[in-house]
This record gives structure tokens, C-alpha cells and sequence, in this order.
């Protein structure tokens, strides 16, 4: 909207003032206008208990426990290439698993019995660091814990 504002001297210009039949004007207007009216959808029940979602559940389990057990065999010895005929014999670790050849750095770990791979060395030195993670993890929840409780944080009212 355009008005002719005294104080900038000139037509065209956008004024925060205008004239009182503007105002009017606007005000007309406004009373004129057309209210929305949202419609809302009804509640609808809960999916989770039905034969759909069941469905879901029970392959995911069934996914979940199908993972876990092959990881669980495959590193105990279970599934080798003579008891599994799906086993990947072409693999590149065929071999070790095969004993033709040996890796020094597989070997029995300490939780379970399982085998641990002393080889990959990014893992190694975060193994060997973990002692020293694991009290600069303590010290800095400690410190901030006191902190927090020494020191509360107020807002702004």
C-alpha cells in the first residue's frame, strides 16, 4: 500500500504512518475476512497390536536370532566348511580358517573363550588404551557432576 507520507516528502515511499481512512480502510478489510475452519480427523486406534504388526515382530525376531546365532557358531568353531555347505569357501579367509594358512595375531581371548584379533592395530591401541579412557571418563563425569551441583544453572526470567 502507497501513501503519501509528510515526512519523507514523496509518494511511494512505505510509511509506518498512515492516514486515518487507511486505517479505516484496513480495518474493514480485516473484519471482512474469512475465517478458516480446520476439520479434524477422528482419533484413530493404535496399529501396534495388529496382525500386520505382528507380523513385523516376528520376523524381526526371528532376523534378530538368526544374526546372533550365526555370529555365535561361526567364531566357536561351529560352522566350518565341512559342517556348512553354505560356508564361503571362496573367501580370502578361507584359508586361515582352513589352517593352510596361520595368523599370529588370532588368539583365544578372555571372555567366553572367543577368538580375538590382536592384528588390526587401530583396535590394539584403543584396547590398550582403554584403562586410560576409562579413568579420564571418570574424572571428567566427576568434575562436572560437582560442578553442576555446586553451581546451578539459572535462567534468565
Amino acid at each position: 500500500m502507497t501513501t503519501v507520507s509528510p515526512t519523507l516528502g514523496g509518494v511511494g515511499g512505505s510509511s509506518s504512518k498512515r492516514t486515518n481512512a487507511n486505517k479505516m480502510n484496513h480495518d474493514d478489510e480485516s473484519n471482512q475476512e474469512k475465517k478458516v475452519v480446520y476439520v479434524e480427523d477422528p482419533a484413530q486406534p493404535s496399529r501396534w497390536f495388529t496382525v500386520e504388526y505382528f507380523i513385523y515382530y516376528i520376523i524381526i525376531v526371528v532376523g534378530y536370532y538368526l544374526c546372533l546365532s550365526l555370529m555365535y557358531n561361526t567364531s566357536n568353531g561351529k560352522i566350518t566348511p565341512t559342517t556348512s555347505p553354505t560356508y564361503p569357501i571362496s573367501s580370502k579367509s578361507s584359508k586361515y580358517n582352513l589352517g593352510i594358512k596361520s595368523n599370529n595375531g588370532i588368539v583365544d581371548g578372555w571372555f567366553m573363550g572367543r577368538k580375538q584379533d590382536l592384528s588390526d592395530t587401530q583396535y590394539r591401541i584403543w584396547r590398550e588404551n582403554f584403562p586410560l579412557l576409562s579413568i579420564g571418563l571418570s574424572i571428567f563425569v566427576g568434575i562436572s557432576s560437582f560442578i553442576r551441583s555446586s553451581f546451578p544453572f539459572q535462567w534468565d526470567s
